[in-house]
């Protein structure tokens, strides 16, 4: 499990406004000068405090290469249960839903076959728990980890993926619809939907309206799965999840402090960490659930949220390790941006204690985490994800916004791209720090035209393959007016999600500002399709595509689209 944390800051006017059904002709030039787009930009305040799995790739073509390494085997039929388990992995990461679905069939098979010679082979039995709840199979999951548990109470693997499966039972985003996507993912991207969007309550209801449109036959399974969600036995179920869950911590802190006490190892010291995280969450989708909030991010105070992670301990305990084990990049930069977390929550803290006030923070600790984020960075970037987001987010803590914003450039000119590292450094040059970020204040970019050129710059040296980042670069262009740079920024979010709406609708309002309306009817007649159940976006859609109506003649159809807003 990896430890992150997430804030997203919109850059982009959420309105549009929209013109009543008026008597007389319509002004079509005033109606596209009022269109704006919808709410596509997002810096993100992201890091991570964990060091990747070493067995685990971090990219889609890594995946794709191993996959072929193993084709040999699989042809000279040579796999093990643990080969199957790996290639399931493999293609789950490689994007082929169905492929993986075959392969984990094929591993869970194996593992009953091997565990009838090696019933007390703890490994083998902890491989064929994570492979269950990989499979969607969260009871029989525990029950196999239970089982390595009692062989070997010392044995840590077996403890970090219980502790998943509890996490699992506990949230229902993750539980019932993982083994949904299991059973159905290909069927499911085949139409464009994804797990994901079920973690926001717009896109879900688009999301659902997709199902029951093209693949009717799943949508009555997912909304009964849908409709379990914050319901007296999930409630139930995620409260003794987090009891289980509890027991299980103590277990594992006994285990990882006589051990790191005997001989430091940044292995126990990861899975002391992994452990606080894991319950932490599993933690506080309980409480969560208990106090009727049921979305992906419940109204809980953030600093509520990490009061349930012990940092303290945590940073304390790797401050010790480190200094066993002064060489090792990657425990030091685990240790630095836990360190990070930690001031993070102090500035939280004393914000809502002093009116949004920024609190005077400790000198010596935050020149401690940058000392070992600075040493995690002296590894390559796969090894260290995230992490140079971490050092740029203390450059803003420290109301140096300039050296966030020097660390950004930094990982530019290593190649590298680490969306929080360059969300922190942008909002460093334009003199932003986190309490403008957590109030939730947009930038304007207008005021800041040479830090939206130096974002398209570095998109283009890098082009990252996730679309969040070239849709800000067109929320930033559009404060500019540069409506031509929209256009191009947007239609490369589209290129990387196609079943995007909000894309779509921000690429259809751009032609209409440049005066391409015709191509703008076509592409905003999609967007009305694809913005099913998301209430606001639907309603910019219909607008968006009325104007574009009334400006290519097409004036019956025209009003109705205007007037839907109304009549709905």
């Amino acid at each position: 499990m990896r430890g992150a944390m997430l804030v997203v800051v919109s850059m982009a006017a959420l309105a549009v406004s929209w013109m009543a059904a008026a008597q007389g002709e319509r002004d079509v030039a005033t109606l596209v000068d009022e269109l704006t787009l919808p709410a596509i930009g997002e810096l993100k305040f992201e890091f991570s405090f964990h060091p990747p799995r070493r067995d685990v790739p971090q990219t889609a073509e890594q995946a794709r290469a191993e996959i072929a390494a193993l084709q040999p085997r699989v042809d000279a039929g040579q796999m093990l249960a643990a080969d199957w388990a790996r290639l399931g992995d493999l293609e789950a990461k490689a994007g082929d839903a169905a492929a993986a679905r075959e392969a984990r069939e094929k591993a869970l098979a194996a593992f009953a076959a091997e565990a009838q010679a090696r019933p007390n082979d703890v490994a083998l039995l902890v491989s064929w728990g994570e492979t269950l709840l990989a499979a969607g199979q969260a009871e029989l999951a525990e029950s196999k980890l239970q089982q390595a548990v009692a062989l070997d109470p010392e044995y840590l693997p077996a403890y970090s993926e219980l502790l998943n499966v509890l996490l699992w039972v506990a949230n229902p985003w993750i539980g019932r619809l993982q083994g949904f996507f299991h059973a159905h993912g290909d069927e499911l991207l085949r139409i464009g939907v994804s797990d994901v969007e079920f973690a926001d309550p717009q896109q879900r209801e688009r999301a659902l309206a997709t199902v029951r449109a093209q693949a009717p036959e799943l949508a009555s399974e997912l909304q009964r799965i849908l409709a379990d969600f914050g319901s007296p036995e999930q409630v139930e179920r995620s409260s003794a999840a987090a009891q289980r869950s509890a027991l299980l911590l103590e277990r594992v802190n006994q285990v990882c402090r006589r051990r790191l006490a005997e001989a430091p190892a940044p292995e126990v010291y990861y899975a002391y960490v992994d452990a606080q995280v894991v319950h932490w969450l599993t933690s506080w989708w309980a409480q969560a659930l208990a106090a009727g909030q049921t979305e992906e991010t419940p109204g809980l105070q953030v600093q509520a949220f990490f009061s349930l992670l012990n940092l303290p301990d945590a940073v304390d305990m790797g401050e010790q390790v480190c200094a066993s084990l002064p060489a090792d990049a990657q425990l030091h930069g685990t240790v630095g941006a836990l360190q990070t977390v930690r001031i993070v929550m102090q500035v939280l803290q004393g914000m809502a204690n002093a009116e949004a006030k920024m609190p005077t923070l400790d000198a010596a600790e935050l020149a401690r985490a940058r000392a070992h984020l600075r040493q995690a960075l002296t590894l390559p970037a796969e090894q260290r994800p995230g992490m140079a987001g971490a050092l740029a987010t203390l450059g803003l803590l420290a109301g140096d916004g300039e050296a966030a914003f020097r660390v950004a450039q930094e990982a530019v000119a290593r190649g590298e791209w680490d969306y929080g590292a360059v969300s922190m450094g942008l909002l460093g040059k334009m003199g932003l720090g986190l309490a403008e970020l957590f109030s939730g204040e947009a930038p304007d970019f207008s005021q800041h035209p040479e830090v939206a050129e130096t974002f398209g710059q570095w998109l283009a040296k890098l082009q990252p393959a996730e679309p969040a980042p070239w849709a800000s670069l067109g929320a930033m262009r559009e404060d500019m007016g540069d409506w031509e740079g929209v256009l191009i920024a947007v239609r490369r979010a589209r290129e990387l999600a196609p079943a995007t709406a909000k894309y779509a609708v921000a690429e259809g309002v751009a032609l209409m500002k440049l005066g391409r309306a015709q191509e703008a009817v076509e592409v905003l007649l999609g967007a009305v399709g694809m913005a099913a159940g998301d209430g606001e976006l639907l309603t910019q859609a219909h607008h968006a595509y009325g104007v574009a109506l009334l400006a290519v003649g097409r004036t019956e159809e025209a009003e109705a689209e205007l007037a839907w807003e109304e009549e709905r």
